[in-house]
């Protein structure tokens, strides 16, 4: 089998399942004709938000950063991704899954108002 067939063949396998803040994110494979490989296709939380409980939304560390956006630390400033902001938290090191702690962020829920 070629590397095209094989990665053609690994389209809509799992890839890994991402366990953040109680909710779990399946994330599948999906074949593209660009690169001819198999790359995980990871949620974007941008076009398809989701919400802790308590209504903070869910983000990737590479996802581009929002009218929010400060930086984490003063070489963070260029980056302009979730993942360097300060308001971005993970539940392990080097996670690519977190959460906005910012306020403005949160959907207002019944939990999040009382």
């Amino acid at each position: 089998m070629s590397d095209i067939q094989n990665a053609k063949s690994m389209d809509g396998t799992l890839y890994r399942i991402f366990r953040c803040f109680g909710r779990e994110f399946p994330v599948y494979y999906q074949y593209s004709d660009e690169d001819n490989n198999a790359i995980p296709d990871y949620p974007d939380f941008e076009v398809k938000p989701q919400y802790t409980d308590d209504g903070m939304p869910f983000a990737l560390a590479s996802q581009a950063g929002c009218e929010y956006f400060e930086p984490d630390t003063a070489g963070d400033a260029l980056a302009n991704e979730c993942g360097c902001c300060k308001y971005f938290r993970t539940e392990a090191d080097f996670s690519l899954f977190g959460i906005c702690t910012n306020n403005k962020q949160r959907l207002q829920t019944e939990k999040s108002i009382l």
